[in-house]
């Protein structure tokens, strides 16, 4: 295991359709390296002053450090829900294999450096 550049996001969806076209939309973007949709849960939660209980799928996607802005911003915009749950974690370590492999996935999105052109 080696200290580690992936960050990992957690985000949730009212079904399993809108979070599946979410998912496939930031990794064709190449935002993130992969999600992994699971769910229904059960969410308890106020909102608006009001208790509120549903079900849910909780989405745990994988990325690059250097992708987590972007990935976020565009999430937020997809995102149905007003206020979207957006949590990111960095990842404290990671497999050399997998690491190498999520940097491959989202690479495009890094920052150019102007003076490398």
């Amino acid at each position: 295991m080696i200290a580690s550049s992936v960050a990992i996001v957690i985000t949730s969806f009212p079904d399993s359709e809108v979070a599946s076209e979410v998912v496939n939309t930031l990794v064709a973007e190449n935002l993130a390296a992969c999600g992994t949709i699971s769910g229904p849960s059960h969410s308890i939660y106020r909102w608006k002053g009001e208790m509120v209980q549903e079900n849910e799928h909780t989405i745990i996607l994988k990325t690059h450090q250097q992708c987590v802005t972007k990935l976020v911003n565009r999430l937020t915009t997809l995102h149905p829900y007003e206020v979207p749950e957006v949590l990111v974690f960095p990842a404290q370590s990671a497999a050399e294999g997998y690491e190498s492999w999520v940097t491959s996935q989202c690479s495009r999105q890094f920052p150019t450096d102007p003076g490398s052109a």
